[in-house]
């Protein structure tokens, strides 16, 4: 099935929701960017892929090119990312990129819409806090080494404060001599990539995520019964395991698989491992959470 691109309005209205009115003024709206298959069909599940810091809806490529039609599949790119537009003027906060998230799917699949949410990293928080504030809208939640509460490195906060060309200087030289103390020689490639777009944005947006986005994601896990799958890479030098491990024993109704020795960024490493799991998750929740909240440090799987 064929994939379909959209740019879809946001508009943003009081109490995070959103409110489309037939008279929009010009600068009262943002796009963001939608990719689906081109047929919705009511009787399939709906599943929405967000990815994570500088990444973009083309990380679930697999998805689409393998199981679009098993489910209606929507894969969108956060603000300042990927195809959709950067609202620099807007407030960045974590409630506000899960309410571009409600705004944009409204307008597809109407007020009182279902969906299961694959989400990485950055977009894992993303979608804690969406199913949080939309618990009424959420069937499952996939999260793609996620945590509970982000710790920006102080270097990195210091570097949003240096001009666009000091910055790349700085950035590429910090990774040249750090990258092969945590970088196995399979790994550097998609860390170069992950480095190259994060130098080449622009220093605005940069700054939006680590001040704004980053630094008001704060989430009581426990409030959240939602059935809840959790991948986690053992040896994640990004976001620490034990976060993973930690918000696995919050979540009332979750299970954690744990890949041994795999890096942060293990959706590009292993696309078909992670999309295949994520979507049998979704179709047979049951299958996965069968841990014993009395017993926490035993509750994570092995793969």
């Amino acid at each position: 099935m064929s994939v379909v691109e959209s740019f879809v309005p946001v508009y943003h209205r009081s109490d995070f929701h959103c409110e489309v009115d037939e008279k929009i003024a010009e600068n009262d709206f943002f796009l963001l960017s939608l990719k689906r298959t081109e047929v919705i069909n009511p009787s399939l599940p709906n599943v929405v892929f967000l990815h994570g810091w500088f990444g973009s809806s083309e990380d679930y490529k697999y998805a689409f090119d393998h199981y679009s039609n098993h489910f209606n599949m929507f894969a969108i790119d956060l603000r300042g990312h990927g195809d959709s537009d950067s609202p620099l003027d807007l407030s960045w906060s974590i409630q506000d990129l899960a309410t571009d998230i409600h705004c944009a799917l409204s307008q597809f699949l109407g007020s009182d819409f279902k969906i299961n949410l694959v989400a990485s990293s950055l977009s894992s928080a993303v979608s804690l806090t969406f199913t949080k504030l939309f618990p009424e809208h959420v069937d499952s939640l996939v999260l793609i080494s996620p945590t509970i509460k982000f710790s920006v490195p102080l270097w990195l906060k210091g570097l949003t404060k240096l001009s666009p060309k000091k910055l790349i200087r700085a950035v590429a030289k910090l990774f040249e001599k750090t990258l092969p103390y945590f970088a196995s020689e399979e790994e550097i490639p998609t860390y170069k990539k992950f480095i190259s777009q994060l130098t080449n944005a622009p220093l605005e947006i940069q700054k939006k995520i680590i001040e704004e986005t980053i630094a008001s994601y704060c989430i009581d896990p426990s409030v959240i019964d939602t059935p809840t799958l959790i991948f986690a890479g053992t040896d994640d030098k990004v976001i620490p395991f034990e976060d993973s491990v930690k918000l696995d024993a919050l979540l009332p109704n979750s299970t954690l698989i744990a890949l041994e020795g795999m890096p942060h960024r293990i959706l590009n490493k292993e696309p078909r491992l992670i999309i295949t799991f994520s979507l049998f998750f979704i179709e047979n929740p049951m299958h996965f959470l069968t841990k014993n909240k009395q017993s926490p440090d035993q509750n994570y799987h092995n793969a």
